[in-house]
């Protein structure tokens, strides 16, 4: 996860990217699969983020009052 997360790119594509592509092209699928998965997975990851986000403020809110 850390490594993911580094603004690092290897020919355009992230990190994240390029290991789905390593690991499903040593397992046969296609690139196009591989690099749909990863990006799937990062809208997925954001989405859930974003949904967490007001539980954050307001535990943050609570205990600024405290």
């Amino acid at each position: 996860s850390i490594i993911a997360s580094l603004p690092v790119s290897v020919n355009g594509i992230g990190i994240k990217e390029w290991a789905y592509y390593t690991l499903f092209g040593f397992l046969g699928v296609g690139i196009e699969t591989a690099i749909t998965v990863a990006l799937i997975n990062r809208f997925i990851q954001m989405f859930v983020s974003f949904l967490a986000v007001p539980g954050f403020i307001r535990s943050s809110l609570k205990k600024q009052a405290v």
